[in-house]
């Protein structure tokens, strides 16, 4: 149900494209300083899409398809490229994900593009296969068993909203998935997050920002990717979230973190 207390129309961001308040989650889709170059300087430029394009086929995860702007960012750039081909798989499973998209967007070619997902769920473009799965994230492993990705755009709703989509365990079952070498992308530079990744055996480091948004972070199985890697966290920066079952509700997961910093606290104080 849509709280009327909140706005539901589109947004306007500071470089003129728009966003989209989610009533549930009670946060914006994308940063306000601007939709569109989010998606251009968190992950389309620290993917280093276009050169692996030119190298060979890429299959793309695209972890919260949301108002699609990631998704739609990666299949321009394809196109523009017109190299080897990009198959990406768009994982959302809130039903009112695509209106809001249509509403948002300005394009009317990616109104098309929408109402092409809405009715078969696949798009096809040259060089290009968007399929969008209304699945939870948490059943990726599954769903994919079998398969690698070479990037993963990783743009769940933040983590204290949303922590289901920042554990440890999933971090876990996306590198079951990753090719050699792979990266995964994401704009939260939370330390809970990076330490979630580390733990999972991914490398970890930043990428920068641009302008007024801050860098975000990048992880990848092999270490030759990272070129700006962080430090190992010490103290309660490596306690990350958990859902060892990949079931527990937002309020489980983040009442146990919560509980895990209180011990540490408390151990810390008396020793």
């Amino acid at each position: 149900m849509t709280d009327t207390n909140e706005p539901s129309d589109p947004v306007p961001t500071a470089d003129g494209s728009f966003t989209f308040w989610h009533p549930d989650y009670r946060e914006h889709y994308h940063s306000k300083n601007g939709a569109s170059s989010e998606s251009e300087i968190k992950f389309i430029s620290p993917s280093r899409l276009e050169d692996r394009l030119r190298h060979g086929p890429v299959r793309l995860l695209d972890i919260g398809f949301g108002l699609g702007g990631n998704a739609f960012a990666a299949l321009r750039r394809a196109v523009a490229c017109a190299s080897h081909p990009l198959e990406i798989h768009s994982l959302e499973n809130d039903p009112d994900a695509l209106e809001r998209g249509k509403v948002v967007t300005r394009d009317p070619e990616e109104q098309r593009w929408f109402q092409k997902l809405e009715e078969q769920g696949t798009l096809h473009l040259p060089q290009v296969e968007l399929t969008l799965h209304a699945i939870d994230f948490r059943e990726s492993a599954q769903v994919f068993s079998g398969q690698t990705f070479d990037l993963f755009f990783h743009d769940p709703f933040s983590p204290m909203k949303n922590p289901q989509g920042w554990t440890l365990e999933l971090f876990d079952s996306f590198r079951t998935l990753a090719a050699d070498s792979a990266c995964l992308l994401t704009y939260s530079e939370a330390w809970a997050v990076r330490a979630g990744l580390q733990r999972a055996g991914w490398t970890v480091g930043e990428t920068p920002g641009r302008g007024s948004h801050r860098g975000g972070t990048i992880a990848s199985p092999d270490p030759g990717e990272i070129a700006c890697p962080v430090a190992e966290p010490e103290g309660i920066k490596t306690i990350p979230y958990r859902d060892p079952n990949l079931s527990h509700s937002a309020q489980e997961i983040l009442r146990t973190r919560q509980e895990e910093v209180n011990q540490w606290q408390h151990d810390h104080r008396s020793s």
